[in-house]
C-alpha cells in the first residue's frame, strides 16, 4: 500500500493515481466545486489533458484515498502548485491535514514552490494553510455578466488592428507574449514553449476559431482565448504603449 500518515486519530492509506481513476477523480474535483463556487468548474477532458502535460508524472505525482469504490480524495503535485481535493463528505476528519505533508515532501524534492489555490469559501482549507505558515499571495476573481441585449461594437485604438489566431503561424509569438505579460506578477512561474502548447494548443478544449490576436505597428498589442476567457493585454514592455489604450477591453466586444 502507499504511505500511511497519522493525524489525530485518523489512519489513511494512499497511492497514485491510474489513468482508470480520471471518472473517480472527476467525482472528487466537481464535488469541491460544488461546495466552494456553486458550479462545476472541471470535465473529464480536463483531468486527462492535466494528467498529460510533459511535466506531469502520475506515479510520482498524485495521491489519492480510496473509500469504498469511489475516491474521498486526490492530490497532484505540479510546476505550478500542489492541488489538493477532499471530497465534501469526508471533510472535517483531518484527510487535508494528512495530505498537506505528503504534497510539501513531493515540492521540496523537486524543488517546487510550496503554492495552493483554494476558494475563497473554503474556511476549512484556509485555516489548515495558515496554520501551517502559508499566506495569501495573489486572489483570483471569476467575473460573469448576464448579458441582456448584443454588446456594443469593439472600438480598437487607432493603429489596433484584430484578427484570428493562426495555428502553425502564430504560436511561438503569442507563447513568448503571454509570458512576458505575466513575467511582471510577482511570483508568476511560466511555461517554456512545448509545457504552454500542450496546456493550451493540444488541449482537448482548443479550437482555433475562439482565439483572437491584435497587432499593432507589425507586434501583437492583446491576444485572446474566448473559452477560458484567458486575455493578455500589452507584453510588458515600455516600447509598447497599449497596455492602457482600451485595446484589452475592447475584446469582450469582439469575443462575445
Amino acid at each position: 500500500m502507499g504511505d500511511r500518515p497519522v493525524h489525530g486519530s485518523l489512519l489513511i492509506e494512499t497511492r497514485a493515481a491510474r489513468p482508470d481513476d480520471a471518472e473517480a477523480v472527476l467525482d472528487v474535483i466537481r464535488a469541491r466545486n460544488l461546495a466552494d463556487v456553486g458550479e462545476p468548474d472541471f470535465t473529464l477532458d480536463d483531468v486527462r489533458d492535466e494528467w498529460a502535460d510533459p511535466e506531469v508524472d502520475l506515479a510520482r505525482d498524485s495521491l489519492v484515498v480510496e473509500c469504498g469504490t469511489g475516491l474521498a480524495a486526490y492530490a497532484l503535485c505540479t510546476p505550478q502548485a500542489q492541488d489538493v481535493y477532499v471530497h465534501p463528505d469526508h471533510c472535517g476528519l483531518g484527510m487535508g491535514a494528512a495530505l498537506l505533508p505528503l504534497v510539501e515532501a513531493q515540492a521540496q524534492e523537486r524543488a517546487l514552490p510550496r503554492r495552493q489555490y483554494i476558494a475563497d469559501r473554503n474556511a476549512a482549507a484556509a485555516g489548515l494553510l495558515s496554520t501551517n505558515g502559508y499566506v495569501v499571495t495573489h486572489r483570483y476573481w471569476r467575473m460573469v455578466c448576464d448579458l441582456d441585449r448584443d454588446p456594443e461594437a469593439a472600438r480598437y485604438p487607432q493603429g489596433v488592428i484584430p484578427r484570428p489566431f493562426r495555428l502553425g503561424a502564430d504560436d511561438r509569438e503569442v507563447h513568448a507574449f503571454v509570458q512576458a505579460a505575466f513575467s511582471e506578477i510577482e511570483g508568476n512561474i511560466a511555461y517554456h514553449f512545448e509545457p504552454w502548447r500542450v496546456r493550451s494548443i493540444e488541449s482537448s478544449s482548443f479550437d482555433p476559431a475562439w482565439w483572437f490576436i491584435a497587432e499593432a505597428e507589425g507586434r501583437l498589442s492583446a491576444s485572446r482565448c474566448r473559452r477560458c476567457g484567458s486575455r493578455t493585454a500589452s507584453a510588458g514592455s515600455d516600447s509598447w504603449p497599449w497596455r492602457r489604450s482600451g485595446a484589452a477591453g475592447d475584446w469582450d466586444a469582439h469575443c462575445s
